[in-house]
């Protein structure tokens, strides 16, 4: 009969883990304070108040040159995903003037987001109503020397407000080495 003798060994078994990472904050702007706020830079928006919130407002809507809202400089380097969200209304809306949102990357605007002002017939914000917009930067991750850029005019014939800026992202994550060990005997 054979026997198999059993002595003392190690097995170790290896295995790579990925962990769970939740969404950094890049960028984030309520426009409470100081207006322009620290790095932000604000040519023809001013501070204006609404249901007890600070905002940026467009400050001459018929003015000959566009107007323009910019972002401090962040960097998407590192991520796998990132979005924009942030709030708006279209304020004394009776006419139709784009307020567009560009990506600034180091001398090169990029056109991400055309918000139309509704019209008195089909307006569906009222005077004090809000929207939220959410924007996908995920096409820009990796890139740095990154700034966002509110334009509108010129002669935008509307007073459109921006509140509530937040650039997040989720950070690639860097796989973990996990080794388990166990003796047998």
């Amino acid at each position: 009969m054979n026997h198999l003798t059993l002595t003392a060994c190690m097995v170790a078994l290896a295995m790579t883990c990925t962990p769970l990472m939740g969404a950094t904050i890049l960028l984030q702007e309520d426009f409470e304070g100081t207006f322009p706020p620290t790095d932000w830079t604000a040519d023809g928006w001013q501070p204006a108040t609404d249901l007890s919130s600070t905002y940026a407002q467009l400050t001459n809507p018929f003015s000959a040159t566009a107007s323009t809202l910019v972002s401090p400089v962040f960097s998407l380097v590192g991520m796998s995903d990132a979005e924009l969200t942030f709030s708006w209304t279209p304020y004394e809306s009776t006419s139709v003037g784009p307020l567009t949102v560009q990506l600034h990357e180091g001398g090169t605007l990029a056109a991400i987001l055309f918000l139309q002002s509704p019209t008195a017939t089909n307006n569906p914000y009222l005077w004090a109503s809000w929207g939220s917009v959410p924007v996908d930067l995920t096409p820009y991750v990796g890139k740095s020397d990154l700034s966002l850029v509110w334009s509108a005019g010129p002669i935008a014939e509307w007073q459109p407000g921006v509140d509530n800026v937040s650039v997040t992202g989720t950070p690639v994550p860097e796989p973990a080495t996990l080794i388990f060990k166990r003796r047998w005997r």
